[in-house]
């Protein structure tokens, strides 16, 4: 957050502070939502919900990014992520490094479109997918 208050620009509005699902949910439509590391370190009920939520409120056209691990094939990236799920499981269950394809399925079911997937520092991912 620091970088908006030292950047400030008249179209980006300050970061939301969400329980996914807990809620409630904001009552507004977005051209653009951006979460960075979150679905690794929430319940897949809730990661289904922050999809259904987000395509529910995206515009069309609207992007939505996603930053974070991800496994392919049910492969990971690298070493280093494939100890940090173990980490993460190993203090709390439902969390985990997940899997791109289940991801994608989720936003395919949304009517968001999947654009790009970049390879970031870290072993991380940037999805960026749009509502169609």
């Amino acid at each position: 957050m620091q970088w908006i208050s030292k950047f400030p620009a008249d179209n980006l509005r300050p970061p939301i502070e969400l329980d996914v699902g807990a809620g409630p949910w904001p009552e507004q439509n977005f051209d653009a939502i951006y979460t960075a590391n979150t679905a690794h370190i929430m319940s897949w009920s809730d990661v289904q919900s922050m999809f259904a939520n987000i395509s529910a409120q995206l515009l069309p056209g609207g992007l939505f990014a996603l930053y974070g691990p991800m496994k392919y094939q049910g492969e990971f990236t690298s070493e280093s992520n494939r100890l940090f799920d173990l980490h993460l499981r190993e203090h709390v269950a439902h969390r985990g490094i997940r899997e791109f394809h289940e991801i994608n399925q989720l936003a395919i079911s949304g009517q968001l479109v999947l654009l790009d997937d970049h390879d970031m520092p870290a072993n991380n991912r940037l999805l960026i997918w749009q509502k169609a």
